[in-house]
């Protein structure tokens, strides 16, 4: 509901790298972290006032320890859209997608999936997907209607600070 109303208030803008190809856009919405409309929640944190619930989900992230959220937002893809493969900078990150708008085919077959370093997967609705993103990785939306994710992106786990401490308590 709440990628609903910012969709509604023209607040989901369409991605410029130009990766995007078929008749389609790609769309993104920051909740947190960079490029989010900020405003500072009481932990200090940097949270965008249009989204209130996907900022709650990111303050408890943070406060949950473990890995550090260094941002959260909704990313969206239109039917019929391919997003070329690409990577990311760093392969100091891990990126997770929470399937919120997930469309099936007509026989209800998986139409939007992701492949990264050559596997590919399906999105399901209330599931995550965790990759690193310096991997080559591609975004196909076969689907008739848009597919749309909580995008979380994460420190890397074995680059984060105490990491053997945590790994002894488990």
């Amino acid at each position: 509901r709440e990628f609903q109303q910012l969709v509604e208030r023209d607040l989901v803008k369409e991605q410029n790298e130009c990766l995007h190809a078929g008749d389609g856009q790609w769309s993104y919405t920051a909740v947190w972290g960079a490029h989010a409309t900020v405003q500072v929640t009481e932990d200090g944190e940097g949270c965008n006032p249009m989204t209130p619930v996907a900022c709650g989900l990111a303050v408890k992230l943070q406060r949950g320890g473990g890995f550090r959220l260094v941002r959260l937002g909704y990313s969206a893809v239109d039917a019929a859209t391919h997003i070329r493969p690409h990577w990311g900078p760093t392969n100091s990150q891990i990126k997770v997608h929470l399937g919120l708008v997930v469309p099936t085919g007509p026989e209800g077959q998986d139409c939007a999936t992701l492949r990264v370093a050559g596997v590919e997967r399906p999105w399901k609705l209330g599931h995550a997907i965790v990759f690193d993103d310096s991997f080559l990785h591609e975004v196909w939306n076969n689907c008739s209607t848009q597919r749309v994710v909580l995008q979380a992106v994460f420190t890397h786990p074995d680059l984060y600070p105490g990491r053997d401490e945590r790994k002894a308590e488990l």
